[in-house]
Protein backbone atom coordinates (compact mmCIF):
# COMPACT_ATOMS: atom_id res chain seq x y z
CA UNK A 1 0.00 0.00 0.00
CA UNK A 2 2.73 2.39 0.79
CA UNK A 3 4.26 1.81 -2.64
CA UNK A 4 1.00 2.17 -3.92
CA UNK A 5 0.89 5.55 -2.44
CA UNK A 6 4.25 6.76 -3.71
CA UNK A 7 3.45 5.78 -7.38
CA UNK A 8 0.00 7.80 -6.86
CA UNK A 9 2.51 10.77 -5.50
CA UNK A 10 4.74 10.25 -7.78
CA UNK A 11 1.95 10.54 -10.50
CA UNK A 12 0.09 13.64 -9.08
CA UNK A 13 3.38 15.57 -9.26
CA UNK A 14 4.24 14.66 -12.48
CA UNK A 15 0.94 15.96 -13.77
CA UNK A 16 1.44 19.21 -11.27
CA UNK A 17 4.35 19.43 -13.30
CA UNK A 18 3.16 19.61 -16.79
CA UNK A 19 0.08 21.69 -15.87
CA UNK A 20 2.43 24.25 -14.39
CA UNK A 21 4.28 24.26 -17.08
CA UNK A 22 1.78 24.33 -19.70
CA UNK A 23 0.63 27.51 -17.84
CA UNK A 24 4.15 29.05 -17.97
CA UNK A 25 4.35 28.51 -21.54
CA UNK A 26 0.98 29.90 -21.81
CA UNK A 27 1.90 33.35 -19.93
CA UNK A 28 5.25 33.51 -22.31
CA UNK A 29 2.98 33.15 -25.42
CA UNK A 30 0.73 35.68 -23.98
CA UNK A 31 3.39 38.24 -23.36
CA UNK A 32 5.30 37.32 -26.51
CA UNK A 33 1.94 38.73 -28.40
CA UNK A 34 1.97 41.73 -26.31
CA UNK A 35 5.45 43.28 -26.78
CA UNK A 36 5.72 42.59 -30.58
CA UNK A 37 2.03 43.96 -31.22
CA UNK A 38 0.66 47.53 -30.86
CA UNK A 39 0.09 48.74 -27.82
CA UNK A 40 -3.50 48.88 -26.64
CA UNK A 41 -4.54 47.57 -30.05
CA UNK A 42 -5.19 43.59 -29.76
CA UNK A 43 -8.29 42.01 -32.06
CA UNK A 44 -8.98 39.88 -29.52
CA UNK A 45 -10.47 41.56 -26.81
CA UNK A 46 -13.22 40.10 -24.61
CA UNK A 47 -16.34 40.15 -25.18
CA UNK A 48 -16.22 41.19 -29.13
CA UNK A 49 -16.14 38.15 -31.16
CA UNK A 50 -14.43 38.06 -35.22
CA UNK A 51 -17.08 37.64 -37.92
CA UNK A 52 -14.61 34.91 -38.66
CA UNK A 53 -15.91 31.48 -36.86
CA UNK A 54 -14.99 28.88 -39.10
CA UNK A 55 -11.65 27.17 -38.69
CA UNK A 56 -10.96 27.27 -42.40
CA UNK A 57 -12.57 27.43 -45.58
CA UNK A 58 -11.84 25.88 -49.20
CA UNK A 59 -12.40 27.55 -52.25
CA UNK A 60 -11.55 26.67 -56.13
CA UNK A 61 -9.38 28.48 -58.61
CA UNK A 62 -8.91 28.43 -62.56
CA UNK A 63 -6.50 29.67 -64.80
CA UNK A 64 -7.10 30.30 -68.33
CA UNK A 65 -3.62 30.13 -69.61
CA UNK A 66 -4.26 30.24 -73.85
CA UNK A 67 -5.93 33.80 -73.00
CA UNK A 68 -2.91 36.00 -72.63
CA UNK A 69 -3.72 39.25 -71.76
CA UNK A 70 -1.99 42.83 -71.93
CA UNK A 71 1.64 42.84 -71.01
CA UNK A 72 2.15 43.71 -67.08
CA UNK A 73 2.94 47.17 -66.08
CA UNK A 74 5.85 47.55 -63.91
CA UNK A 75 5.29 51.63 -63.40
CA UNK A 76 3.60 50.55 -60.36
CA UNK A 77 6.29 49.47 -58.74
CA UNK A 78 8.11 53.01 -57.71
CA UNK A 79 9.32 54.74 -54.78
CA UNK A 80 9.31 58.25 -53.32
CA UNK A 81 12.68 59.52 -52.11
CA UNK A 82 12.41 61.95 -49.27
CA UNK A 83 16.13 62.77 -47.38
CA UNK A 84 19.04 62.42 -48.22
CA UNK A 85 21.62 59.61 -47.92
CA UNK A 86 24.98 59.86 -46.85
CA UNK A 87 27.68 57.64 -49.42
CA UNK A 88 27.86 54.61 -46.47
CA UNK A 89 24.09 54.49 -46.65
CA UNK A 90 23.87 54.85 -50.26
CA UNK A 91 25.94 51.66 -51.50
CA UNK A 92 23.73 49.89 -47.92
CA UNK A 93 20.80 50.93 -49.74
CA UNK A 94 21.76 49.76 -53.55
CA UNK A 95 22.57 45.85 -52.25
CA UNK A 96 19.06 46.24 -50.51
CA UNK A 97 16.71 47.72 -52.80
CA UNK A 98 18.06 45.88 -56.04
CA UNK A 99 16.21 42.75 -55.10
CA UNK A 100 13.06 44.76 -55.54
CA UNK A 101 14.16 45.51 -58.96
CA UNK A 102 12.11 48.93 -58.91
CA UNK A 103 10.71 50.49 -61.70
CA UNK A 104 11.31 54.24 -60.44
CA UNK A 105 12.31 56.39 -57.90
CA UNK A 106 10.72 60.24 -57.49
CA UNK A 107 12.18 63.02 -56.44
CA UNK A 108 9.98 63.99 -53.59
CA UNK A 109 12.35 65.52 -50.45
CA UNK A 110 11.06 66.80 -47.87
CA UNK A 111 13.20 69.51 -47.86
CA UNK A 112 14.88 70.97 -50.49
CA UNK A 113 18.12 71.92 -49.08
CA UNK A 114 18.62 68.95 -47.66
CA UNK A 115 18.16 66.74 -50.66
CA UNK A 116 19.79 67.84 -54.04
CA UNK A 117 18.75 66.47 -57.42
CA UNK A 118 22.11 65.38 -57.89
CA UNK A 119 22.04 63.18 -54.90
CA UNK A 120 19.01 62.13 -56.55
CA UNK A 121 20.49 60.99 -60.22
CA UNK A 122 23.38 59.71 -58.47
CA UNK A 123 21.44 57.07 -56.14
CA UNK A 124 19.29 56.36 -59.14
CA UNK A 125 22.19 55.52 -61.42
CA UNK A 126 24.02 53.72 -58.25
CA UNK A 127 20.42 51.61 -57.74
CA UNK A 128 20.10 50.99 -61.75
CA UNK A 129 16.78 52.85 -61.42
CA UNK A 130 15.06 55.20 -63.68
CA UNK A 131 14.14 58.55 -62.12
CA UNK A 132 10.38 59.35 -62.44
CA UNK A 133 8.85 61.41 -65.07
CA UNK A 134 7.77 64.55 -63.59
CA UNK A 135 4.18 64.95 -63.14
CA UNK A 136 2.55 67.34 -66.34
CA UNK A 137 -0.40 67.64 -68.07
CA UNK A 138 0.13 64.05 -69.95
CA UNK A 139 -0.71 62.14 -66.43
CA UNK A 140 -3.64 63.00 -63.80
CA UNK A 141 -2.86 62.89 -60.10
CA UNK A 142 -4.72 60.64 -58.04
CA UNK A 143 -3.25 62.36 -55.18
CA UNK A 144 -2.40 59.97 -52.67
CA UNK A 145 -3.79 56.51 -51.21
CA UNK A 146 -3.64 56.56 -47.84
CA UNK A 147 -5.89 54.71 -46.13
CA UNK A 148 -7.92 53.97 -44.08
CA UNK A 149 -7.23 57.42 -42.57
CA UNK A 150 -8.78 56.65 -38.69
CA UNK A 151 -11.19 59.12 -37.56
CA UNK A 152 -12.36 57.51 -34.27
CA UNK A 153 -10.25 58.35 -31.05
CA UNK A 154 -10.42 54.83 -29.80
CA UNK A 155 -11.30 52.70 -32.85
CA UNK A 156 -12.11 49.28 -32.87
CA UNK A 157 -9.60 46.68 -33.97
CA UNK A 158 -11.77 44.65 -35.60
CA UNK A 159 -13.57 47.26 -37.46
CA UNK A 160 -10.20 48.80 -38.20
CA UNK A 161 -9.12 45.51 -39.79
CA UNK A 162 -11.71 45.07 -41.83
CA UNK A 163 -11.78 48.43 -43.11
CA UNK A 164 -8.39 48.32 -44.01
CA UNK A 165 -9.33 44.93 -45.98
CA UNK A 166 -11.31 47.10 -47.62
CA UNK A 167 -9.70 49.98 -48.58
CA UNK A 168 -8.29 49.06 -52.00
CA UNK A 169 -11.70 48.55 -53.44
CA UNK A 170 -12.09 52.11 -52.26
CA UNK A 171 -9.37 53.52 -54.11
CA UNK A 172 -11.16 51.42 -57.32
CA UNK A 173 -14.21 52.84 -56.59
CA UNK A 174 -12.74 56.66 -56.33
CA UNK A 175 -11.11 55.87 -59.75
CA UNK A 176 -14.25 54.71 -61.29
CA UNK A 177 -15.75 58.10 -60.08
CA UNK A 178 -13.24 60.25 -61.37
CA UNK A 179 -13.09 58.52 -65.07
CA UNK A 180 -17.06 59.17 -64.76
CA UNK A 181 -16.11 62.81 -64.53
CA UNK A 182 -13.86 63.19 -67.46
CA UNK A 183 -15.85 63.94 -70.02
CA UNK A 184 -13.56 65.55 -72.41
CA UNK A 185 -12.23 62.34 -74.79
CA UNK A 186 -8.54 63.62 -74.45
CA UNK A 187 -9.26 62.87 -70.66
CA UNK A 188 -10.56 59.75 -70.49
CA UNK A 189 -7.58 58.94 -72.99
CA UNK A 190 -4.85 60.07 -69.99
CA UNK A 191 -3.18 57.92 -67.78
CA UNK A 192 -3.70 58.21 -63.82
CA UNK A 193 -0.93 58.29 -61.40
CA UNK A 194 -0.46 57.80 -58.25
CA UNK A 195 1.85 60.09 -56.16
CA UNK A 196 2.10 58.49 -53.07
CA UNK A 197 -0.04 55.65 -50.67
CA UNK A 198 0.72 53.32 -47.51
CA UNK A 199 -1.18 51.88 -45.22
CA UNK A 200 -2.22 55.14 -42.99
CA UNK A 201 -4.22 55.38 -39.96
CA UNK A 202 -3.15 58.09 -37.59
CA UNK A 203 -0.41 60.53 -36.73
CA UNK A 204 0.73 61.93 -33.18
CA UNK A 205 -1.62 58.85 -31.83
CA UNK A 206 0.17 56.41 -29.90
CA UNK A 207 -2.03 53.53 -29.93
CA UNK A 208 -2.31 53.90 -33.86
CA UNK A 209 0.86 55.29 -35.29
CA UNK A 210 2.32 51.99 -35.83
CA UNK A 211 -0.40 50.11 -37.18
CA UNK A 212 1.05 50.85 -40.42
CA UNK A 213 4.19 48.64 -40.22
CA UNK A 214 1.56 45.90 -38.95
CA UNK A 215 0.44 42.41 -41.87
CA UNK A 216 -2.72 44.23 -41.78
CA UNK A 217 -1.20 47.61 -43.08
CA UNK A 218 0.63 45.16 -45.72
CA UNK A 219 -2.00 43.58 -46.93
CA UNK A 220 -3.68 46.72 -47.78
CA UNK A 221 -0.52 47.05 -49.79
CA UNK A 222 -0.27 43.96 -51.77
CA UNK A 223 -4.16 44.89 -52.49
CA UNK A 224 -3.74 48.20 -53.94
CA UNK A 225 -0.97 47.15 -55.95
CA UNK A 226 -3.76 44.45 -57.45
CA UNK A 227 -5.73 46.72 -57.95
CA UNK A 228 -3.78 49.47 -59.83
CA UNK A 229 -2.06 46.48 -61.72
CA UNK A 230 -5.09 45.42 -63.06
CA UNK A 231 -6.34 49.12 -64.38
CA UNK A 232 -5.08 50.09 -67.91
CA UNK A 233 -5.83 54.06 -66.46
CA UNK A 234 -2.59 53.53 -64.20
CA UNK A 235 0.61 54.24 -65.42
CA UNK A 236 3.16 54.85 -62.17
CA UNK A 237 2.78 54.87 -58.57
CA UNK A 238 5.10 55.36 -55.81
CA UNK A 239 5.34 53.85 -52.31
CA UNK A 240 5.37 56.63 -49.66
CA UNK A 241 8.99 56.45 -49.51
CA UNK A 242 12.15 54.66 -49.52
CA UNK A 243 13.37 55.38 -45.44
CA UNK A 244 12.58 56.72 -42.83
CA UNK A 245 12.90 60.60 -42.58
CA UNK A 246 11.80 60.78 -39.00
CA UNK A 247 12.21 58.14 -36.13
CA UNK A 248 8.57 57.87 -35.90
CA UNK A 249 7.77 57.85 -39.92
CA UNK A 250 6.51 54.16 -40.67
CA UNK A 251 5.56 54.90 -43.83
CA UNK A 252 8.48 53.10 -45.70
CA UNK A 253 9.96 50.43 -46.91
CA UNK A 254 13.24 50.31 -45.06
CA UNK A 255 13.77 51.70 -41.14
CA UNK A 256 16.22 54.16 -40.56
CA UNK A 257 19.14 51.70 -39.66
CA UNK A 258 17.94 50.06 -43.21
CA UNK A 259 16.06 46.97 -41.80
CA UNK A 260 12.93 45.98 -44.01
CA UNK A 261 9.54 46.95 -43.46
CA UNK A 262 6.56 44.60 -44.02
CA UNK A 263 5.34 46.72 -47.17
CA UNK A 264 8.93 45.71 -48.45
CA UNK A 265 8.47 42.31 -48.95
CA UNK A 266 4.81 42.54 -51.00
CA UNK A 267 6.70 44.91 -53.23
CA UNK A 268 9.17 41.86 -53.69
CA UNK A 269 6.56 39.54 -54.15
CA UNK A 270 5.02 42.03 -56.38
CA UNK A 271 8.47 42.36 -58.78
CA UNK A 272 8.68 38.58 -58.69
CA UNK A 273 4.93 38.53 -60.45
CA UNK A 274 4.42 41.48 -62.79
CA UNK A 275 6.84 39.44 -65.79
CA UNK A 276 5.22 38.77 -69.45
CA UNK A 277 1.33 39.29 -69.52
CA UNK A 278 -1.76 38.92 -67.51
CA UNK A 279 -3.85 35.56 -67.74
CA UNK A 280 -7.40 35.59 -66.11
CA UNK A 281 -7.96 33.87 -62.66
CA UNK A 282 -11.57 33.12 -61.57
CA UNK A 283 -11.99 32.49 -57.71
CA UNK A 284 -14.87 30.98 -55.73
CA UNK A 285 -14.55 33.00 -52.63
CA UNK A 286 -16.64 33.47 -49.45
CA UNK A 287 -17.56 37.13 -48.68
CA UNK A 288 -17.36 39.75 -46.00
CA UNK A 289 -18.94 43.31 -45.01
CA UNK A 290 -17.70 46.57 -43.47
CA UNK A 291 -19.04 49.04 -41.58
CA UNK A 292 -18.14 52.64 -42.68
CA UNK A 293 -14.82 53.64 -40.36
CA UNK A 294 -12.46 56.92 -40.85
CA UNK A 295 -12.45 57.70 -44.78
CA UNK A 296 -13.55 54.09 -45.67
CA UNK A 297 -17.21 53.46 -46.29
CA UNK A 298 -18.93 50.41 -45.34
CA UNK A 299 -19.06 47.70 -48.17
CA UNK A 300 -21.16 44.43 -48.34
CA UNK A 301 -19.65 41.10 -49.92
CA UNK A 302 -16.73 41.73 -50.95
CA UNK A 303 -14.39 38.70 -51.27
CA UNK A 304 -11.94 37.49 -49.04
CA UNK A 305 -9.40 36.24 -51.22
CA UNK A 306 -8.35 37.55 -54.37
CA UNK A 307 -5.63 36.99 -56.82
CA UNK A 308 -3.14 37.94 -60.16
CA UNK A 309 -2.06 35.85 -62.35
CA UNK A 310 0.66 36.36 -64.91
CA UNK A 311 2.29 34.01 -67.89
CA UNK A 312 5.77 34.87 -69.36
CA UNK A 313 6.24 31.84 -71.89
CA UNK A 314 6.01 28.72 -70.19
CA UNK A 315 6.45 30.07 -66.41
CA UNK A 316 3.09 30.88 -64.44
CA UNK A 317 3.05 32.90 -61.34
CA UNK A 318 0.05 33.09 -59.40
CA UNK A 319 -0.81 35.68 -56.21
CA UNK A 320 -3.12 35.21 -53.53
CA UNK A 321 -4.27 37.71 -51.07
CA UNK A 322 -6.24 36.47 -47.99
CA UNK A 323 -7.96 39.04 -46.15
CA UNK A 324 -9.54 36.66 -43.60
CA UNK A 325 -8.52 37.67 -39.91
CA UNK A 326 -8.31 34.05 -38.51
CA UNK A 327 -9.44 31.50 -41.51
CA UNK A 328 -7.09 29.73 -43.61
CA UNK A 329 -8.35 29.08 -46.97
CA UNK A 330 -7.49 25.98 -48.48
CA UNK A 331 -7.18 26.19 -52.74
CA UNK A 332 -7.60 24.18 -55.10
CA UNK A 333 -6.04 25.37 -58.25
CA UNK A 334 -7.19 24.28 -61.96
CA UNK A 335 -4.25 25.10 -64.88
CA UNK A 336 -6.63 23.60 -67.67
CA UNK A 337 -5.55 21.98 -70.42
CA UNK A 338 -1.87 22.47 -69.54
CA UNK A 339 0.17 20.18 -67.54
CA UNK A 340 3.49 20.89 -65.34
CA UNK A 341 7.12 20.68 -66.59
CA UNK A 342 8.57 22.32 -62.94
CA UNK A 343 7.61 21.33 -59.33
CA UNK A 344 5.28 24.42 -58.16
CA UNK A 345 7.56 27.12 -55.85
CA UNK A 346 5.82 28.95 -53.19
CA UNK A 347 6.91 32.23 -51.33
CA UNK A 348 4.27 33.26 -48.53
CA UNK A 349 4.11 36.17 -46.13
CA UNK A 350 2.46 35.15 -43.14
CA UNK A 351 2.40 36.57 -39.19
CA UNK A 352 0.65 35.11 -36.12
CA UNK A 353 -1.61 37.92 -35.67
CA UNK A 354 -2.59 40.94 -37.94
CA UNK A 355 -1.68 44.03 -35.66
CA UNK A 356 1.68 42.46 -34.77
CA UNK A 357 4.84 44.69 -35.34
CA UNK A 358 7.57 41.92 -35.91
CA UNK A 359 8.69 40.73 -39.46
CA UNK A 360 6.80 38.24 -41.84
CA UNK A 361 6.93 34.58 -41.74
CA UNK A 362 8.88 34.01 -44.55
CA UNK A 363 8.15 30.99 -45.56
CA UNK A 364 9.65 29.07 -49.00
CA UNK A 365 8.81 25.44 -50.20
CA UNK A 366 8.01 23.51 -52.63
CA UNK A 367 4.35 21.62 -53.89
CA UNK A 368 4.17 18.00 -53.85
CA UNK A 369 1.84 17.64 -56.53
CA UNK A 370 2.99 17.28 -60.36
CA UNK A 371 -0.27 16.07 -61.94
CA UNK A 372 -3.18 17.59 -61.71
CA UNK A 373 -5.15 20.20 -59.50
CA UNK A 374 -2.76 22.40 -56.78
CA UNK A 375 -4.09 21.75 -53.64
CA UNK A 376 -2.32 24.35 -51.18
CA UNK A 377 -2.89 26.72 -47.88
CA UNK A 378 -2.88 30.16 -47.77
CA UNK A 379 -2.76 31.44 -44.30
CA UNK A 380 -5.17 34.33 -42.88
CA UNK A 381 -3.92 37.98 -43.81
CA UNK A 382 -0.93 36.82 -45.57
CA UNK A 383 0.57 36.77 -49.35
CA UNK A 384 1.18 33.91 -51.15
CA UNK A 385 2.92 33.60 -54.77
CA UNK A 386 3.13 30.49 -56.77
CA UNK A 387 5.50 30.19 -59.29
CA UNK A 388 5.84 26.71 -61.63
CA UNK A 389 6.35 26.03 -65.65
CA UNK A 390 3.81 24.49 -67.58
CA UNK A 391 3.21 22.95 -71.06
CA UNK A 392 0.07 22.34 -73.29
CA UNK A 393 -1.30 18.76 -72.25
CA UNK A 394 -1.99 17.01 -75.41
CA UNK A 395 -3.59 14.11 -74.02
CA UNK A 396 -6.35 16.20 -72.23
CA UNK A 397 -9.57 15.09 -74.65
CA UNK A 398 -11.73 18.24 -75.91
Amino acid sequence: MFQNLSLRSVFSLFFLALFVAAAFIGCAEKQNLGMNGVKGFDSRRPGQENTDTREKFKLTAKLSLNDLGRPVNRGILGVNLRRKFSLTEKKALSQKIKSLNLSSLRYLPLDEKAFSKADFLFLCKSLEISPAISPDSSAISLGDGYLPKLGAENPDPIETYWATMAGAEFMQKKMGALVQKLSKPQLTQTPFYLEQYGAFYSKGVERTDRLTDTPAGAVYVADLLRVLAQREDVSTAHYSSLVSATENDFLSLLTETGESRLAFNVLGLYSELLQGRFVPLELDSPSFSTVKLGAVPAFEKLPRVVGLATRNGDWVRVLFINKSMKMPADVTLNIGDFKLISTAAFNELSADGPWLNKPWYAVLGRLMSTEGDLVFRVEPHSVFLLKFAVTPDLTTEK
